[in-house]
């Protein structure tokens, strides 16, 4: 229906809510798009570049008021497809007691 803005915050809010969900990385209330980069670009070093697009994207719709384009949502689409391609696969960095902790980082 060409609302790209609403898609890009969507997608990657779902993608951050399933990395935390599945133990990647320890959830953070209030995490940024930034940080989430930074965070997910650890464990998943592979991807980190991706990570940074599309939070650059995501920060573009939400605080930019930049209209969205199926380009930006294309990079942030192919984030979580590459991710599903890592289901089941434990990824490079995660620790077993990740999702076992209680209090969050200070940022």
């Amino acid at each position: 229906r060409g609302e790209w803005a609403a898609a890009i915050r969507e997608r990657l809010r779902a993608i951050a809510r399933h990395l935390e969900e599945c133990g990647a990385l320890t959830p953070v209330p209030g995490r940024t798009a930034g940080e989430l980069a930074h965070d997910a670009g650890a464990v998943f070093p592979a991807l980190s570049s991706q990570f940074a697009d599309a939070a650059a994207a995501f920060n573009d719709v939400a605080y930019g008021d930049m209209p969205g384009s199926a380009q930006s949502y294309r990079l942030v689409a192919d984030l979580d497809d590459r991710l599903r391609d890592h289901a089941g696969r434990r990824p490079s960095g995660a620790a077993p007691e990740a999702a076992a902790q209680t209090w969050a980082p200070v940022r």
